[in-house]
C-alpha cells in the first residue's frame, strides 16, 4: 500500500512517498495507491479513511492554521518557512510516523486493496455530450430541474462526467457530489446524450437481477439460467407467475411483509400460503444460512461484504443485515465488471454509472464486439457469472 503526501499539504519543497513502511522524496507526482492533499483527485485517501473512521493526523497547530487563514492564505503554504524549523521538523517527522501507521493498517485490511483496483473506472470515466436540440425539446416540455441543470453544466461541445461517492452511503452504493445528476435525471431523458464518435452509439450496460444473482451465487446451485426468477420456479416446481415469484425474492431478500404477497397470490389463483412460498424462497437463496454468518459478524457493530467492506449495522433485525451486505456486495461486484469492461475496450468512452449500469460511448467498429463481450456476462473468478443486458440508449 502507497501514499503520496503532496507537497501542498506538507507545506514542503518536495512529496513525499510512504511505501511499504519506507518514506522517499519526489519532485513530482508519482503514480500511488492513495494522495493526501489532492481531494479532487479519484486517488484522494480521505474516502478510505472516513470508512474505516481513521481521522488524518495533526500536522500544524491550529492555532497557527486559523492564523494564517486570516491573511487570506488558505492552500499551498510554505509552513517550512512559517512555522519555526524545529517546531516544523518535529511535527512533520510525528505526522510521518502515523500516516505510516495508517498505511500498515490499510495493507493489513482486505478491502483498501480492493477499493483502489475499482476506483480505476472512476479514473476513466469521459466527457460526454449533449443533443442540444433534442434537450431543449425535451426541457420544453418536462419540468426537470435535473435536466436544467445538466445542460447548464455542458462546457463548449462536452459535459464533464459526475464525481462520484463511494462512502456517502454505508454500503457504498453511488452518490453523486458533483457534476452532472445523472443518477437522479429520469430513465426517459437520458435520451438527451449522443455518442462523440461518427457513426457511434451509446449503450447501456446492466446487471441483471444482480442483487438476487449475488445471493444466488454465494451458495451451491449450479445456475444455468440467466433469469434467477425463471431458475427458481424451475428446480422448485413451484407453481405461480414469474411476476409473483420476483416479489418473494423482493419480500425475502428486503425484509417487507407479506399481504401484497397474500393478495398477489390468490388473484393469480394459487392456494399456496405466501409463507411457504417465502420459505421455499430463503432455502433457494440461502438467506438462512447467509442471515447466520451476518448475525455472529453483527455482534462486533459491523459487518463486511464479500470484498472486505465494513458496514456499520448497530443492532439492526436479519433482514437488514441481508439487504445491506448484498446491496454493498453488488455495488462493488458492478464496479469490478466495468474495470474489466473499459480495461477490454481502450477505444471505448464510459461516461457515467448508474448503480448497477454503465453507460457507455461506443465507436461503430467495436459495437458488436462490445455486445459480444456483453452478452457473454461478467464472470467473477469466486463469485462465479453475473449475466449482462446490453441495450442501446437512443
Amino acid at each position: 500500500m502507497s501514499i503520496l503526501l503532496s507537497k501542498s499539504f506538507l507545506g514542503t519543497k518536495d512529496h513525499l512517498v510512504l511505501d511499504d513502511g519506507k518514506a522517499r522524496w519526489c519532485e513530482s507526482f508519482v503514480e500511488t495507491d492513495f494522495v493526501l492533499g489532492e481531494r479532487g483527485s479519484a486517488s484522494s485517501i480521505e474516502p478510505i479513511l472516513e470508512l474505516y473512521k481513521i481521522e488524518i493526523p495533526e500536522l500544524v497547530p491550529e492555532e497557527h492554521r486559523k492564523s494564517i487563514n486570516t491573511c487570506g492564505i488558505k492552500n499551498n503554504v510554505p509552513w517550512r518557512y512559517v512555522l519555526p524549523k524545529g517546531i516544523f521538523r518535529k511535527n512533520l517527522k510525528s505526522f510521518v510516523t502515523k500516516m505510516s501507521e495508517i498505511e500498515k493498517k490499510l495493507s493489513s485490511e482486505k478491502y483498501p486493496g480492493f477499493f483502489v483496483e475499482t476506483n480505476e473506472i472512476f479514473k476513466d470515466l469521459k466527457m460526454s455530450r449533449i443533443d442540444y436540440g433534442l434537450a431543449n425539446l425535451l426541457n420544453s416540455t418536462n419540468e426537470s430541474s435535473v435536466l436544467k441543470n445538466i445542460m447548464q453544466l455542458q462546457s463548449g461541445s462536452f459535459l464533464p462526467p459526475p464525481t462520484y461517492s463511494r462512502v456517502s452511503s454505508k454500503t457504498g452504493r453511488l452518490t453523486v457530489k458533483g457534476g452532472p445528476q445523472i443518477l437522479t435525471l429520469r430513465k426517459d431523458l437520458r435520451q438527451i446524450f449522443e455518442s462523440t464518435f461518427d457513426g457511434g452509439a451509446l449503450f447501456e450496460i446492466d446487471f441483471i437481477s444482480l442483487e438476487p444473482r449475488v445471493a444466488l451465487n454465494l451458495t451451491d446451485h449450479e445456475s444455468s439460467l440467466d433469469d434467477v426468477y425463471q431458475e427458481f420456479l424451475e428446480v422448485s416446481g413451484v407453481n405461480v407467475t414469474r411476476d409473483t415469484t420476483k416479489l418473494a425474492v423482493l419480500c425475502a431478500l428486503y425484509g417487507a411483509g407479506t399481504r401484497k404477497l397474500e393478495n398477489v397470490l390468490k388473484s393469480d389463483g394459487s392456494e399456496m400460503p405466501a409463507s411457504q412460498l417465502m420459505q421455499k424462497v430463503r432455502s433457494f437463496f440461502g438467506l438462512s444460512r447467509l442471515s447466520s454468518v451476518l448475525r455472529d459478524q453483527a455482534k462486533s457493530g459491523f459487518i463486511t461484504n464479500y470484498f472486505g467492506r465494513p458496514i456499520d449495522v448497530g443492532e439492526a433485525r436479519d433482514s437488514i443485515l441481508i439487504n445491506n451486505f448484498l446491496q454493498s456486495t453488488a455495488t462493488d461486484v458492478a464496479l469490478h465488471g466495468f474495470c474489466g469492461l473499459v480495461r477490454s475496450f481502450p477505444k471505448c468512452k464510459a461516461i457515467f454509472i448508474i448503480h448497477d449500469a454503465l453507460i457507455i460511448d461506443i465507436p461503430a467498429s467495436e459495437i458488436s464486439i462490445v455486445q459480444k463481450y456483453a452478452e457473454s456476462g461478467f464472470v467473477h473468478p469466486e463469485l462465479g457469472s453475473f449475466p449482462l443486458k446490453f441495450k442501446r440508449l437512443k
